[in-house]
């Protein structure tokens, strides 16, 4: 049985994510955890990474940092956590965090993804941010 924690959170726009993912894993992470962060448009991501913030910075830029961007899940076993921002859900880890963002599409990719968790006996827990 795995975890998986859907962050709440008041954004609506997928574009303001990369500001979410670093106010989260800046209190979140430490270099002894390496995350796996699953996104439909790694460029996209790394870019907004790189310029949300001016005194932040999260690092990301190949394979050995300790945070590794993809867009397809591969040897998810290798990290402590998976963060997916894809529309499928991560049952191949066992310590997952799901967005769910304010728009109403959004959240209903994020109900689905709720099912198929519970249907596969995750932990399911949830924090507004």
């Amino acid at each position: 049985m795995g975890n998986v924690k859907f962050i709440i959170s008041k954004v609506s726009r997928e574009n303001e994510i990369a500001k979410l993912l670093i106010n989260y894993l800046e209190t979140k992470w430490s270099l002894d955890n390496k995350w796996l962060i699953l996104t439909e448009n790694k460029t996209s991501l790394s870019d907004g990474l790189w310029t949300a913030k001016t005194l932040s910075f999260l690092p990301h830029k190949d394979e050995t940092s300790p945070i590794v961007l993809s867009e397809e899940y591969k040897n998810v076993r290798d990290y402590y956590g998976v963060i997916n921002l894809l529309k499928d859900p991560v049952l191949k880890h066992n310590n997952v965090i799901e967005f769910v963002f304010f728009d109403e599409k959004l959240k209903a990719i994020s109900r689905d993804k709720y099912k198929s968790y519970k249907l596969n006996n995750f932990n399911i827990t949830k924090e507004d941010i």
